[in-house]
C-alpha cells in the first residue's frame, strides 16, 4: 500500500524485466510511464495495465534497463549512502 523508492523495481528493470506497480512513493517517476502505472486498490487497472505489459514485454524491457542504469548508477548510489552516513555522524 506504500513504498518510499522500490529497489525491487529498480531490480527489475535492471534485470531486463518488463514491469507493472501500484502508483505508491517514487514509482510513477521512476517508470516516467503512466501506461504501466496502475492506481492503488484498482483491480481492473491492474488488470488492464499487466494485459498491455504482457502482450509485448521486449517493447519496454531494453528503455527500463537503460534508464535505470543511467538514472541510478551503482556508484552515485553508494556515495549517496556515503553521505547520508556521514551527515548523521556529524
Amino acid at each position: 500500500r506504500q513504498e518510499a523508492s522500490p529497489n525491487v523495481l529498480l531490480e527489475a528493470m535492471a534485470c531486463g524485466t518488463a514491469v507493472v506497480a501500484t502508483g505508491v512513493g517514487d514509482v510513477a517517476r521512476i517508470l516516467d510511464d503512466p501506461q504501466r502505472v496502475a492506481a492503488l486498490d484498482d483491480a481492473a487497472d491492474m488488470q488492464a495495465k499487466l494485459s498491455l505489459v504482457l502482450a509485448d514485454p521486449r517493447q519496454w524491457q531494453a528503455r527500463d534497463r537503460q534508464r535505470v542504469t543511467a538514472e541510478y548508477p551503482l556508484q552515485g548510489c553508494m556515495q549517496a549512502y556515503v553521505d547520508v552516513y556521514r551527515e548523521l555522524a556529524a
